[in-house]
């Protein structure tokens, strides 16, 4: 962080200089806390889109086109949408929604889980 020399004209000069790519933003622990869970929701979404896309190496991969590895890796992340969207309806068990996703993902799909605890305490 830059801060202000002695040739700047009025500006303290413990006063920080303001960047293009800062923002200072405030607000409430309620808000803060707000601001946290959608982006802690973003963040698990952006990782299930990666393990998505991700394959692992083995006999039954190495036969799959990059083709149908671009449509694989979309239908399993719809997939995990689908089952987010019925676990926020309450249509499924948070038991079912990792036994699915695990079916899905399988070792990679404990990062997922974490969504089920947020949509938890959002329901309260």
């Amino acid at each position: 962080m830059e801060y202000a020399t002695q040739d700047s004209r009025n500006i303290d000069l413990f006063e920080p200089i303001p960047r293009q790519d800062e923002v200072f933003f405030y607000g409430t622990q309620n808000l803060y806390y707000l601001v946290r869970f959608y982006y802690t929701l973003y963040e698990r979404f952006l990782k299930v889109h990666e393990i998505s896309s991700f394959f692992e190496e083995n006999p039954r991969s190495k036969l799959l086109t990059p083709e149908d590895k671009e449509e694989l890796a979309k239908e399993r992340y719809d997939i995990f949408k689908w089952v987010l969207a019925h676990l926020i309806r309450s249509n499924v068990e948070s038991e079912k929604y990792e036994d699915l996703l695990r079916c899905v993902f399988g070792n990679k799909a404990y990062l997922m889980f974490y969504v089920d605890r947020i949509v938890h305490m959002v329901r309260l």
